[in-house]
């Protein structure tokens, strides 16, 4: 025996298992030449991914989420297996919070604190803070027990920081006339609001309004550990290997300088929402991050966010919108930054995935 470099490997003491005069002839047969070196055969998948129609069409042809755009720009087969069949990752061994549920428990502190008649209103940071901590910690305890495992517990502090520096924040905005009028305010909960043939559905974490001049404001919350300015977040130069025809007219934005692309759609699409259904003309919008340093908590909001710029951001919007009631689902992009589905695409779905099945019409509206 031999290892698959060619090396052999000490033989077992059956060997000796026999007279001297048949030991040698055992012995040659071991030593007969230089064993022909073993290739590894190269990788190849072991299957192809077939996805099947999703169980109900109306899920995919019907309506579409905020985060569902970001999706659908970033790889648009990826958005079906995603919002289509449901497909999502499963980590058993999981020991700590993800980046998702992190966000969650900040997310729901912000919003108990929007709701609290009490305390919302207040500009004392030490106050605020103390809500803000104590809401945390209970949603803690109601997600992961008492007993919590050492990365959580990590996390834990990690998210009472932040939120003990968003308080300063919120003491500050609050002086300078700002006042919380929605949190978590759904866009579907009054109206229903579509775009390109399908109602969008979405969540704003916080409207608020200015008492001193009547100003309005969306902001996002984002616990991202180094955050992006809003418009990094939402356009994206082309790479020196893209050019314009790779990408859908629509997708693409032009200032008359630059052509950028976009990749996200959801501050754009909440200063829209709130001027259509709450009938507001004028909104600034931006993020209010929560990061992991006291100088980079701080709200940032999109100033050069145009009249122009909006348009092109609700063409996108109805584009994609329009693909996907097409069932437009293929082809594939190459390799998302983000891949929830790397373990069984391996960056090429072009060659191990067959394209959706084509979904029923959709009724023209």
């Amino acid at each position: 025996r031999t290892t698959d470099d060619g090396d052999p490997l000490r033989p077992s003491r059956l060997l000796f298992r026999c007279d001297d005069t048949t030991l040698p002839q055992r012995a040659l047969r071991l030593c007969k030449g230089e064993p022909e070196p073993s290739v590894a055969p190269s990788w190849q998948a072991a299957w192809q991914l077939c996805p099947p129609g999703p169980a109900d069409s109306s899920a995919v042809t019907e309506h579409i989420s905020v985060p569902g755009f970001r999706s659908y720009l970033a790889c648009p087969f990826r958005y079906y297996l995603k919002f289509g069949l449901g497909m999502d990752q499963l980590d058993p061994a999981k020991l700590e919070m993800d980046v998702r549920e992190f966000g969650i428990l900040c997310h729901d502190a912000l919003d108990r604190f929007g709701r609290n008649a009490d305390v919302k209103d207040s500009d004392d940071p030490a106050l605020i803070r103390t809500f803000l901590i104590d809401r945390l910690e209970a949603a803690t305890r109601r997600r992961y027990g008492r007993h919590l495992t050492v990365p959580i517990a990590f996390q834990l502090e990690s998210a009472k920081q932040r939120l003990a520096w968003a308080a300063e924040i919120q003491a500050t905005q609050r002086q300078a006339g700002w006042r919380l009028i929605e949190t978590e305010w759904k866009l579907h909960s009054e109206h229903q609001w579509e775009i390109g043939g399908l109602a969008v559905r979405g969540t704003i974490d916080r409207i608020e309004q200015n008492e001193n001049d009547g100003r309005w404001r969306v902001l996002d919350y984002k616990t991202a550990s180094n955050p992006k300015p809003p418009r990094s977040a939402h356009l994206a130069k082309l790479k020196a290997d893209e050019r314009s025809d790779d990408f859908q007219p629509w997708a693409l934005q032009n200032d008359g300088e630059n052509t950028q692309r976009w990749i996200d759609l959801q501050v754009p699409l909440y200063v829209l929402a709130l001027r259509q259904l709450r009938k507001v003309d004028e909104v600034s919008a931006g993020y209010f991050n929560l990061a992991r340093s006291a100088v980079e908590t701080q709200i940032q909001t999109w100033d050069d966010l145009d009249t122009p710029t909006l348009e092109s951001a609700r063409d996108c919007a109805e584009g994609i919108a329009q693909s996907v009631r097409a069932g437009v689902f293929w082809p594939p992009a190459a390799a998302p930054q983000y891949d929830d589905y790397r373990s069984i695409l391996f960056d090429d779905a072009q060659t191990l995935a067959t394209p959706p099945p084509a979904l029923p019409p959709t009724p023209s509206k």
